[in-house]
């Protein structure tokens, strides 16, 4: 558990207790709400709850005492987007010939990661996208470099190399 004392801006209620963590020269802060007798910390996250927060905070002397905390969560996209009516990007009849054609989505997903500790607050999220795609086509030539050879850096405009060279053996590497 971490634990701070200090001079911090808190707020109570009958089913919560609310305290303000600020960021170091920012305008932003954490507010921890802590459920009291049988509320559970999902209704704390209602709107109504975070106005009274807001309208409730003040000032005063706050024993603090808080665990630290690394969560990550994984989210599949396809299916709350599906549930809002977005059916046509996730089949074979998506039209994304701006990017690509022939393209639909086959995954949608979002991740997100909080770590707090005694150093601070870490936050990041992303939210990625996945088109299938085919396996290219069989190469026409295959080479391969595995026993001495030469290069050059040419300069392509005029066809001068530029700095040639040998490898006398590939298998002799730093």
């Amino acid at each position: 558990m971490m634990r701070q004392e200090g001079d911090l801006r808190y707020a109570t209620a009958d089913s919560w207790q609310a305290v303000e963590l600020p960021y170091a020269d920012s305008n932003l802060a954490m507010w921890i709400l802590v459920p009291t007798d049988q509320t559970t910390p999902a209704e704390l996250l209602a709107p109504d709850t975070f106005a009274d927060v807001a309208t409730s905070l003040a000032p005063g002397r706050v024993d603090l005492s808080m665990p630290r905390w690394d969560f990550a969560t994984d989210l599949d996209l396809i299916p709350p987007l599906q549930e809002l009516g977005m059916e046509v990007p996730f089949d074979q009849g998506a039209d994304f010939s701006g990017m690509l054609p022939g393209v639909w989505l086959d995954q949608a997903v979002h991740r997100a990661n909080i770590t707090v500790d005694e150093w601070g607050t870490e936050a990041a999220a992303v939210t990625g996208l996945a088109f299938p795609s085919s396996r290219p086509p069989p190469p026409d030539v295959t080479i391969r470099a595995d026993h001495p050879f030469t290069f050059a850096i040419v300069d392509t405009n005029t066809g001068t190399p530029l700095f040639i060279g040998h490898v006398a053996d590939p298998t002799d590497r730093p």
